[in-house]
């Protein structure tokens, strides 16, 4: 599985991405070590450390790799090819510099996406003014991402959510996940689930799906050899779901 959760700054992105089972995180703001275990974060400052960082999660075989956060990773491969160019920026290279930069990203975040089987990538969020179908200006959150590969990333994603960080009145935070394309949000699933917003733990993510992620092979119902009513849930999986009790983690407010 692949997803892509954005949201505010500690609006429980990393939190959330911590009670994934067997999780290592590529951390490349190093806000990790508020959520994760030491040995599960590869700290990563630049472009040899994050080649370093994926050579050893492919040894180690982790169940999901974490990135954290999609916007010192795109800056950690932007300098890595303006200084193999030999220039400091992608408009020196007239013509073609940005089309080969953007290029390589892709490239580079692609086999990141495919060098493991469950990968979440983790951005921060911006807020943009669109018009909605009635002409009316309206405010829609989206990731902070390159415009022209936010497409392609979202075309590799089985899932983008977005954390949202409440206060009610009585001072309390609460925190939720968002799973919805809306006028107001980017986002959606391609696995059925029953709600669009949900509480932001892995065991209501879990519960929230109809077809069970394990089953569900999108090649084999694309050629055919199962159809998604094959992937769905039994009773006992659901029941199952009901009886178990979530670990405990570290508590953090951290996002």
């Amino acid at each position: 599985m692949k997803l892509w959760i954005y949201g505010k700054v500690m609006s429980g992105k990393t939190t959330f991405a911590s009670q994934f089972e067997d999780a290592y995180i590529i951390s490349t703001d190093g806000n990790a070590e508020y959520t994760f275990e030491p040995d599960k974060i590869l700290r990563v400052r630049d472009y040899k450390e994050l080649n370093n960082a994926i050579t050893k999660l492919k040894t180690i075989k982790p169940n999901w790799v974490i990135v954290d956060t999609t916007s010192y990773l795109i800056d950690y491969l932007r300098f890595y090819w303006c200084d193999k160019n030999g220039v400091e920026h992608e408009s020196e290279i007239a013509y073609k510099g940005y089309t080969m930069l953007r290029s390589f990203l892709w490239e580079s975040i692609f086999t990141i996406a495919n060098s493991f089987d469950n990968v979440m990538f983790i951005s921060h969020e911006q807020e943009i003014i669109e018009k909605n179908k009635f002409g009316r200006e309206i405010s829609k959150f989206q990731p902070v991402f390159e415009d022209k590969l936010r497409d392609q990333m979202s075309g590799l994603m089985g899932i983008i959510a977005r954390t949202v960080k409440s206060i009610s009145e009585d001072g309390t935070a609460k925190y939720e996940l968002h799973i919805s394309n809306s006028d107001d949000e980017f986002g959606g699933s391609r696995l059925a689930i029953k709600k669009t917003a949900i509480p932001l733990t892995k065991k209501d993510f879990d519960e929230n799906f109809i077809v069970s992620a394990s089953k569900f092979d999108g090649a084999k119902i694309i050629s055919g050899e199962m159809t998604k009513e094959d992937a769905y849930k039994t009773k006992l999986e659901e029941k199952a779901e009901e009886k178990v009790e979530e670990k405990p983690k570290r508590k953090s407010v951290i996002g």
